[in-house]
């Protein structure tokens, strides 16, 4: 399928607010722009295995940099390329393989980000006694060698309710994407209840 939006991007560059009176005070205008992304994504079976792949451009997005000890921001395209594949499964247990690669344009030096992001993960999921489930997921990011492992367990009590045990521990180097929130990894216990249906 083939697809086009037009949109405010949710992620913002900033502005020096012209009210600011550096060195005494610095005040920076969060700003959207508004962008265009097109492209298409497809699937297909081939032997019980379901093959994904994506392609999305997106045109004149901008972006943060420093320059000179100012900030501002430059505009470049940005090209995301997805291609990942869910496996038969095997005694119960499911497996999903996903890459992806992110690329800008227009890359000056003085950028906050990578030319590059490329991200890689696996997917593994299967049932346990009956209708308790369990799922792991590991991701690399081999452009700043970050990387993220989350697991889930859930455990249904009754047909309208059920507690979910998991948790998300981000790694890898302080500048990485997952290093700089390592103090974010968490464990957690959610207690899920919803009104049963009329």
């Amino acid at each position: 399928s083939l697809f086009l939006f037009s949109y405010l991007d949710r992620s913002p560059y900033y502005q020096v607010d012209p009210l600011s009176q550096p060195p005494q005070s610095l005040t920076l205008d969060e700003l959207h722009s508004r962008v265009v992304s097109y492209g298409f994504t497809t699937s297909f079976d081939y032997r019980g295995s379901i093959f994904r792949a994506e392609i999305v451009k997106t045109q004149n997005r901008n972006y943060a940099n420093v320059a000179n000890s100012s900030i501002g921001y430059f505009t470049a395209d940005e090209n995301v390329y997805v291609i990942g594949v869910d496996l038969p499964a095997f005694k119960k247990t499911n497996v999903g393989i996903q890459y992806s690669d992110n690329a800008i344009t227009s890359y000056p030096s003085v950028a906050l980000r990578p030319q590059d992001e490329s991200l890689a993960s696996i997917r593994i999921s299967r049932p346990f006694f009956r209708t308790h489930t369990a799922q792991i997921l590991y991701a690399d990011q081999f452009s700043d060698k970050g990387s993220l492992f989350q697991f889930e367990y859930v455990i249904p009590i009754r047909d309208n309710f059920e507690i979910k045990l998991g948790g998300d521990l981000f790694s890898g180097p302080s500048t990485s994407q997952f290093g700089e929130i390592q103090r974010a990894s968490r464990l957690y216990t959610i207690f899920k209840f919803w009104f049963a249906k009329t």
